[in-house]
């Protein structure tokens, strides 16, 4: 489990809230691979999946798999389908070229 809470928005949005108790840069550097951080603040991090930051993490040797298994485990709430759709949709596109 990651040290915080991660929240997987239908729109690809991720919000994760730490732990008082918790060091998080391990996971948000993880997450960091694959996301883009759009909102960090003391209380929760926003990012966001774009097919940019998949693009990147694909270009950096990570794969559709390894993103989905990171967002699966952490999350709290199950993968939404629109976002699983968006991400092998970018993924295949990704691989096309």
């Amino acid at each position: 489990m990651p040290p915080g809470t991660l929240t997987v928005q239908d729109d690809g949005t991720l919000t994760v809230v730490p732990r008082l108790d918790a060091d998080t840069a391990a996971f948000e550097a993880t997450l960091a691979r694959f996301t883009d951080l759009v909102c960090p603040t003391a209380g929760q991090r926003v990012y966001r999946l774009t097919a940019a930051s998949i693009w990147r993490a694909r270009r950096a040797g990570l794969t559709l798999a390894e993103v989905l298994q990171t967002l699966e485990t952490a999350s709290t709430t199950a993968l939404p389908p629109q976002v699983r759709a968006d991400l092998e949709r970018w993924s295949r596109q990704i691989d096309r070229l």
